[in-house]
């Protein structure tokens, strides 16, 4: 409307459009009321959505040092498992190595034993028949000395 229709208006007719310029203006803040809320919620989705992918960013950063750590722990065991396997398998040599020196250190002193037992009986052997041999001879010795006296 121009300045000329407004003018020709009478004040009730100017009232009612007063009246509903106000409704629409309401009705307009509302809409601006509604669309700013919608862009916040727009504004924060994106901010999660931003958070949510940093998140995620970092998430997966924590997973692939998990990851990494659970490797390394398994490595380091296999590794431990192979060097008790190896140090297994040493002691298990060397037992069988001692055990080797221990059977011959046995039967050496078995070895030893008897030739000394022999010997032992050898002598003993050769007293009793000097005895029995010396036993006339020890006599004729012993008469012998008795007989000097």
């Amino acid at each position: 409307m121009t300045d000329k229709e407004l003018r020709s208006l009478n004040r009730v007719q100017l009232l009612e459009i007063l009246i509903k310029l106000s409704q629409e203006n309401e009705e307009l803040k509302k809409e601006v009321d509604a669309l700013k809320k919608k862009l916040d919620d727009r504004k924060i989705a994106l901010e999660q959505a931003g958070s949510i992918a940093d998140a995620a960013l970092s998430f997966n950063g924590v997973f692939e040092s998990a990851q990494a750590a659970a490797q390394q722990y398994l490595d380091n065991i296999e590794r431990l498992n192979s060097e008790c396997e190896a140090a297994k398998a040493k002691a298990e040599a060397e037992a069988v190595e001692l055990i080797a020196e221990a059977q011959q250190a046995a039967r050496q002193i078995i070895k030893n034993a008897k030739e000394k037992a022999d010997k032992s009986n050898e002598k003993k052997s050769r007293k009793s028949e000097s005895r029995k041999k010396g036993g006339k001879a020890s006599r004729e010795t012993s008469a012998k000395l008795t007989e000097d006296e």
